[in-house]
């Protein structure tokens, strides 16, 4: 039913899209709420952890994986309604009950969410293993590109639409890296190291049979090494994009092209001499590059 409603509002006009977005926020969280306390009813007793959470950066995977965790019977995706509303001084802190009102639930949580220590305390008070999941920022802006002009509901569609890709690239360079890199690193910094696991996104492309491992550790899932290839196969790229390989690239797909390095055919030398004075350690840090000299 979302899938088909998301096809709807791509359709309409960048206010109606948003209009209706909004109008269907609550409704949807219902339906959601319902699907994960029936799920609990059912399958409830064979799970350790009734929450599995994710904190991830944009187009980092968070689907992928949002995907796979929906395999084990019983889990559901919720998304409370505060993350498509958030606005004001307090709109990167989760709500305080947020995970009080997931009681008798199983619940799969995915967020597009910054890190402030009321996050962090209320997951780690709620007894909530989380991912944080990021990417490569030089790729995540040529996909963001794409997904946003064919989103209209999105708060950036209007200026993004008549931009072209390398304008796009430099007006993220310029008003959000710095903010970018905070963000990964307020998260990776202040995590507790117990239960939470780092994934990036190019580790989960490289192998994303031992990411799901490491995925079902932190949330103790009972699975088979089996069912956990079975699972990652069910939801390859060629599997979600109907036949599509890696590199193929479709742009109004939500599952452009779901490769690492893109970037490389996209980004001028102006672009590369930007990064490199905002966050040119921080790709050395974070394993992207081995130097400053790419």
């Amino acid at each position: 039913m979302r899938s088909d409603l998301t096809k709807y509002l791509r359709k309409l006009p960048p206010p109606a899209a948003t209009v209706v977005k909004k109008a269907t926020v609550y409704p949807h969280y219902w339906m959601q709420a319902s699907k994960c306390r029936m799920g609990y009813m059912a399958y409830g007793k064979r799970y350790k952890h009734n929450i599995m959470f994710i904190a991830g950066t944009p187009k980092s995977g968070t689907t992928w994986v949002e995907n796979m965790l929906d395999c084990f019977p019983g889990f559901s995706k919720l998304l409370i309604p505060e993350a498509n509303l958030r606005r004001g001084p307090d709109a990167h802190n989760l709500p305080s009950d947020t995970f009080s009102r997931m009681r008798n639930m199983l619940v799969i949580s995915k967020m597009h969410l910054h890190w402030t220590k009321h996050n962090t305390d209320l997951l780690k008070d709620s007894g909530v293993p989380y991912i944080i999941q990021y990417r490569d920022f030089r790729d995540m802006y040529v996909s963001d590109y794409f997904y946003v002009k064919n989103t209209p509901w999105h708060f950036y569609h209007p200026a993004a639409v008549n931009m072209t890709l390398d304008e796009y690239i430099h007006r993220c360079i310029e008003d959000h890296l710095p903010d970018y890199c905070a963000r990964v690193d307020s998260w990776c910094d202040h995590r507790d190291i117990n239960s939470s696991l780092v994934l990036r996104y190019e580790d989960l492309i490289a192998d994303a049979l031992k990411c799901m491992k490491e995925i079902q550790k932190l949330y103790e899932l009972p699975a088979t090494d089996e069912e956990l290839a079975h699972i990652v196969e069910k939801n390859s790229f060629a599997a979600v994009a109907k036949g599509r390989q890696r590199g193929e690239e479709n742009k109004n797909s939500h599952f452009r092209k779901g490769v690492a390095g893109d970037w490389k055919n996209h980004y001028t030398a102006q672009h590369k001499g930007e990064i490199k004075r905002i966050a040119g350690d921080w790709l050395v840090r974070h394993g992207y590059e081995s130097d400053t000299n790419w």
